[in-house]
C-alpha cells in the first residue's frame, strides 16, 4: 500500500558519532551510523550555533565563519518532521506529532534530550466520519514566562507547566477551552504579564474574517481568563487565512492571503486596531496558489520570505510606510513550468548583517544584507537538486562489493561500508528525473545492474560496475512493480499490486530476461485472483509454487475501523510461466482461509519461505500488543509455533536466526533454531527512526532506518554466541545497584517494555534530590552506570520513573 507523503527536498549524507552506548539493546553492538541531511524545516540560532529541523531530527552547524559554516552534529528524534518552537536561554523546544521535547543546549553543540510533554489525546476523524482514532494534540505555540511553559496546543487546549526543573515538567493548568475561545490554530504572546491567545475564532460572535484576543492572567502559574477582544482585521480577502505572525513593539505583522502582509496595532488589546495591509510584493506571483509570504523583523527592516526569493522592507516609518529597500532571488531563476518541483526556500534568520537561510534540498547559505542593494551571496551548503520530492529516505537497500545502494524519496544513494566505523560517505549522490511522485518500492542489484523502483512510476537503471561511481543510463516501463521475488537461470520474477480503482488491487506477476542485466527484456506479465474485495497481497515463492496472502489494507478496514476480510491464501504453480517457447498463466492450485489457523490476526506484514518453512509476521491491527511470528509448513495447514513480538514489522531468515524489524522499536534478533518452539529473543536495538529494512553484510547488520542506517553487530564480535536473554520486560523494573556499598561509582540495570523517556532521580536520607537525568531508553534491558562525587556518606535512594511504572532501590555511599 502506498501513502501519498508530502516532504520537502534534501540531498546529502553525514557521518556523525554513534549514539550513547546505553541506548543500545542486549546482544546487540552499534559499530557504525550514517545519518542522512533530511528535509530541512526551520531553524533557530544562539551565538554561533545554528540549529536546523529537518525530516530525521537536528542538525547543529557552526557559523562563526559565514563563509566557512560547518556541520557539528545530527541527533535523531523521537519523530520525523520535528519543528523548532523555542529556544529560551539554555533549553530549545522542539515539537513533533504530539510530543514537546526540551533539550539542553549548554553545551551548544551537543544537545541533549532532557524531558518530554506528551500533547493531550484527542479523536480525530479525519475526512471521513467512520475513520475516527485517537491522537494526540500537536503543540502550535508556547512562551515562557519566567519558569512557566505556556502552551496552546491545536488552538483548543491551554496548558501551563512548571519548568524550574525543566528535567521534570510539571503541570500546573489545564484548560480545555469552550467553542468561543478556541481558534483555528492560534498563537502566543506575553503583554503586561498576561498571557494573549489570538487567532482566527473557530467559532462565535466574531465575524470569521476577524481576530480574537483572549487574555489570561497568570499567578504562580496558575491562569484564568480576565478579558476578551475581537479585532476587524480582515485576515484575507478571499478566505480566513492567518500565517506566521511576529510581534515587533505594538504590533503584529503577519501574512494571510497571496502577497499580502498585514498589522495590527495592540497597544490596547481591549481594542486592537487593524493598520493595514501591504501588498506590492515582487515575490514569486506564478507559485501563488502555494505559498503565502512570511515576514521576519529585525531591527528596523521587515524581511519578507517568498518561495525563491527575499523582499527587504524598511519599517523605520510604520507599517503604513513600508518602502521597498531590495529584493533578491535567493536560489535563482526558475522556469514557469518548473515552480511545482524547485527547491523552496524554508526558514531563515537575521544577525547583524547577515541573513541564513535553508531551503528544501537542504541547502543552508548565508548572505550578507549589509546592502539590500546588492546581497552578497558568502556560502551554500547545497547539492544542487531540482524537485522537491527528493529526500533521502532509506527505505529499501541492496549491497554491492560492500556498498550500499538505499532508495527513499526520488533518487538512491550509495554508501560505502568497508570500514564499518566510519563509513565512506558519497557525496556525488545520484538524482534522476522520474515525473511524479518519487516513492521508491524496491531496489534490486543484478550483478552490474541497479535497479530503482519508483511506485508511481516507471524503473530506473544504473551501471554501477564501479559502485563509488555509479552511471545512469535509462528508464524502463516496468510500472507498478514492488519487489523483486527470484531468479530462475536468467528469468527474474517481479511483483505488483496494479490499483483498477480507490481502493481495489489486482496482484500480478512480471517476468523479464536479465541474461543482459542492462538491457532487460520483457517476456510476459500475468494477472493472478480475480476479486471484487477490497484487498491487497503479500507475495512469496517457494520453489516454483506462488503463495499470495490477501488482507484488507488499512486505509479500507483502517485500523479498527469498519470489518476486515480474514487473512487467506492462493496458491499456484508457476511452472508454466517459465516456458521460454510459450509463456502460459500460473496453474491455480487452490485457496486456505486462515482465519481458524491463525486466531485472531487480520493483519500480515511480511511472509518468507526459508527450507519449507514459511514463516509469517501478522497481527490483530486493533490491538497493537497482538504482533506474532508463525512457522508454519508451506502449505500453510499446520502451525509449528507462534512467537509473540511487538506489533508488526518486516523479517529476514538466515540459518538459524530471524532478524525482525519493528518501526517503532528497532531490530529484535530471535534464536528459531526449533521451529517447533517459540523463539529465543536473543538481542535487540532500538534504532532511532522507522526501521524498514536491513541486509546481511558477513557480521554486520546495515538496518535501513529511515532518515539514518544504522551498522550493528550481533555478540561481541564474529562467531561469538550472542548472549542469552530474558523475556521482553512487561512493566518498568529497576534492578539493586551493585556494589552496594560504593565508594564513587555503582551500576544498575533498567528494564523497559517500550520505548520511552526516564527519568532517574537520587535522593538522600532526608528527601533531598542530590542527582537526576531524564533520558529515552529503548525497549528491553540497559545498564547505566553513575559517577557521584557526594560530600557525604549515607543511605540514598535511587528512583526510576516512565508511563510504564516507577521503582525505588536503596544504596549505600561509604567514604
Amino acid at each position: 500500500m502506498y501513502k501519498t507523503v508530502f516532504c520537502i527536498i534534501i540531498l546529502g549524507l553525514a557521518a556523525v558519532p554513534n549514539l550513547n552506548a546505553d541506548q543500545w539493546g542486549e546482544g546487540i553492538h552499534q559499530v557504525g551510523e550514517q545519518f542522512f541531511h533530511g528535509n530541512y524545516y526551520n531553524m533557530d540560532r544562539i551565538d554561533d550555533a545554528l540549529y536546523i529541523s529537518s525530516g530525521y531530527g537536528i542538525e547543529v552547524w557552526d557559523i562563526e565563519d559565514p563563509a566557512e559554516s560547518t556541520l557539528q552534529t545530527n541527533l535523531p528524534t523521537r519523530q520525523s518532521y520535528s519543528g523548532i518552537f523555542l529556544r529560551q536561554d539554555d533549553l530549545l523546544f522542539l515539537g513533533t506529532w504530539g510530543h514537546l521535547s526540551i533539550y539542553d543546549i549548554s553545551n551548544r553543540f551537543q544537545p541533549e534530550l532532557i524531558s518530554e510533554i506528551d500533547g493531550h489525546e484527542y479523536v480525530y476523524e479525519g475526512r471521513y466520519p467512520d475513520r475516527e482514532y485517537t491522537t494526540l494534540t500537536n503543540f502550535y505555540s508556547i512562551i515562557f514566562i519566567d519558569d512557566v511553559l505556556v502552551s496552546l496546543s491545536n488552538g483548543q487546549q491551554l496548558c501551563s507547566y512548571d519548568l524550574s526543573d525543566p528535567s521534570n515538567p510539571r503541570m500546573i493548568s489545564d484548560i480545555d477551552l469552550e467553542p468561543e475561545y478556541a481558534f483555528r490554530y492560534g498563537y502566543l504572546l506575553e503583554r503586561d504579564d498576561n498571557v494573549v491567545a489570538y487567532g482566527v475564532p473557530l467559532e462565535g460572535e466574531y465575524d470569521q474574517d476577524s481576530l480574537n484576543f483572549h487574555s489570561y492572567e497568570l499567578n504562580d502559574g496558575q491562569l484564568s481568563r480576565v478579558a476578551e477582544s475581537g479585532c476587524g482585521a480582515v485576515v484575507g480577502r478571499d478566505n480566513d487565512n492567518f500565517y506566521d505572525p511576529v510581534v515587533i513593539d505594538d504590533m503584529i505583522i503577519y501574512s494571510s492571503d497571496h502577497q499580502i502582509i498585514n498589522a495590527i496595532n495592540i497597544s490596547d488589546l481591549e481594542n486592537p486596531q487593524y493598520v493595514g495591509d501591504y501588498d506590492d510584493l515582487r515575490g514569486d506571483h506564478q507559485f501563488q496558489w502555494f505559498y503565502s509570504p512570511d515576514p521576519f523583523v529585525h531591527g528596523e527592516r521587515l524581511y519578507v520570505k517568498n518561495p525563491f526569493s527575499i523582499e527587504i522592507l524598511d519599517l523605520s516609518n510604520g507599517f503604513v510606510e513600508l518602502e521597498s529597500l531590495g529584493y533578491f532571488l535567493i536560489y535563482g531563476d526558475h522556469e514557469d513550468d518548473d515552480l511545482l518541483w524547485a527547491p523552496y526556500l524554508a526558514d531563515l534568520v537575521i544577525e547583524d548583517d547577515y541573513l541564513t537561510a535553508i531551503n528544501s534540498d537542504a541547502a543552508l547559505s548565508t548572505w550578507s544584507v549589509a546592502n539590500p542593494d546588492d546581497v552578497e551571496e558568502l556560502f551554500n551548503s547545497g547539492t544542487g537538486a531540482t524537485y522537491y520530492y527528493d529526500a533521502p529516505i532509506a527505505d529499501k537497500i541492496a549491497i554491492k562489493d560492500n556498498v550500499v545502494f538505499c532508495a527513499g524519496y526520488g533518487y538512491p544513494t550509495g554508501v560505502g561500508i568497508e570500514n564499518p566505523v566510519e563509513p565512506e560517505v558519497v557525496v556525488d549522490h545520484l538524482y534522476f528525473e522520474i515525473g511524479g511522485f518519487g516513492l521508491f518500492s524496491s531496489v534490486l542489484v543484478v550483478e552490474d545492474a541497479l535497479y530503482v523502483q519508483a511506485a508511481s512510476g516507471n524503473t530506473v537503471l544504473y551501471d554501477i560496475s564501479d559502485p563509488l561511481n555509479p552511471d545512469s543510463l535509462r528508464t524502463t516501463d516496468w510500472v507498478g512493480v514492488e519487489y523483486f521475488l527470484q531468479m530462475y537461470d536468467d528469468v527474474g520474477i517481479f511483483f505488483g499490486n496494479m490499483r483498477v480503482d480507490a481502493y481495489q488491487f489486482v496482484p500480478w506477476l512480471y517476468l523479464a530476461n536479465l541474461t543482459d542485466p542492462f538491457n532487460p527484456e520483457q517476456i510476459a506479465s500475468f494477472d493472478l485472483v480475480e476479486r471484487t474485495d477490497t484487498l491487497e497481497y503479500i507475495a512469496v515463492l517457494s520453489d516454483t509454487d506462488l503463495i499470495l496472502v490477501a488482507y484488507t489494507p488499512e486505509y479500507a478496514g483502517g485500523w479498527g475501523r469498519g470489518d476486515c476480510v480474514p487473512l487467506e491464501a492462493f496458491f499456484y504453480n508457476i511452472e508454466p510461466m517459465l516456458n521460454p517457447d510459450d509463456p502460459a498463466d500460473p496453474e491455480y492450485i487452490g485457496s486456505q482461509d486462515l482465519a481458524e489457523l491463525l486466531e485472531d490476526v487480520d493483519f500480515v506484514t511480511d511472509i518468507q519461505v526459508v527450507d519449507e518453512l514459511l514463516y509469517m509476521i501478522a497481527n490483530d491491527r486493533d490491538d497493537p500488543e497482538s504482533g506474532r511470528m508463525f512457522i508454519m509448513d508451506t502449505g500453510m495447514t499446520e502451525v509449528y509455533s507462534e512467537t509473540e513480538i511487538v506489533w508488526g514489522g518486516k523479517i529476514t531468515i538466515e540459518d538459524t536466526l530471524a532478524y525482525f524489524l519493528n518501526e517503532e522499536d528497532g531490530l529484535f534478533v530471535y534464536d528459531v533454531s526449533d521451529p517447533e518452539q517459540p523463539a529465543d529473543l536473543i538481542g535487540w536495538h532500538d534504532t532511532p527512526g522507522v526501521a524498514q529494512q536491513l541486509i546481511l553484510v558477513d557480521d554486520l547488520i546495515v538496518v535501513a532506518d529511515k532518515w539514518s542506517l544504522q551498522i550493528l553487530r550481533l555478540g561481541d564480535g564474529p562467531g561469538d554466541v550472542p548472549p542469552k536473554s530474558t523475556p521482553l520486560p512487561e512493566a518498568l523494573s529497576l534492578s539493586d545497584p551493585y556494589p552496594n556499598p560504593f565508594n564513587s561509582q555503582f551500576s544498575f540495570t533498567l528494564h523497559l517494555p517500550q520505548s520511552n523517556i526516564v527519568l532517574l532521580n537520587l535522593y538522600d536520607i532526608s528527601g533531598r534530590k542530590v542527582w537526576s537525568l531524564s533520558e529515552r531508553f529503548g525497549v528491553g534491558i540497559h545498564r547505566k552506570t553513575i559517577d557521584l562525587n557526594l560530600n557525604s556518606a549515607g543511605i540514598y535512594f535511587l528512583q526510576a520513573n516512565s508511563q510504564f511504572g516507577s521503582e525505588i532501590k536503596r544504596v549505600v555511599m561509604l567514604k
